[in-house]
């Protein structure tokens, strides 16, 4: 099975924090029909700082870390902008419902995630993908 959240309708503002906090708007969750299923995790956003160079991001599962990418370089202009996908394949080890969400950090300064550099929703997207075995 697959399910998909497309063009998050919020968005989230950090200011000089290492510690990862919730993307607003980047969750989803899915139904695992087996303990012994794998899934593949997808995600895209982007944001903009005037300051932050470096974000990070990480993917969790019910509060557990899946992935994470630290130090993104991004743009050395003024806005700084940045845009990705992050693709991770998790093992929960359990059926039933799982929540994945996106986390960001800003060690750096400003960070504006899923907005552009006028502050317009930028939006994201989650693809996850049940993978039996």
């Amino acid at each position: 099975q697959a399910v998909w959240m497309h063009y998050a309708s919020s968005g989230t503002y950090m200011n000089g924090t290492s510690t990862y906090s919730d993307i607003t708007g980047m969750s989803q969750a899915i139904t695992l029909a087996s303990s012994s299923s794998k899934v593949i995790v997808y995600m895209t956003g982007g944001g903009y700082s005037s300051t932050l160079t470096r974000p990070g991001f990480r993917i969790t599962r019910d509060g557990t870390t899946v992935h994470t990418v630290d130090n993104i370089v991004g743009h050395s202009g003024a806005p700084k902008v940045w845009t990705g996908t992050i693709i991770a394949i998790d093992s929960p080890g359990s059926s039933g419902s799982k929540t994945y969400k996106l986390q960001a950090n800003s060690p750096e300064g400003d960070g504006y995630f899923l907005r552009d550099a006028d502050g317009n929703l930028a939006g994201g997207s989650i693809l996850l993908i049940e993978l039996a075995s």
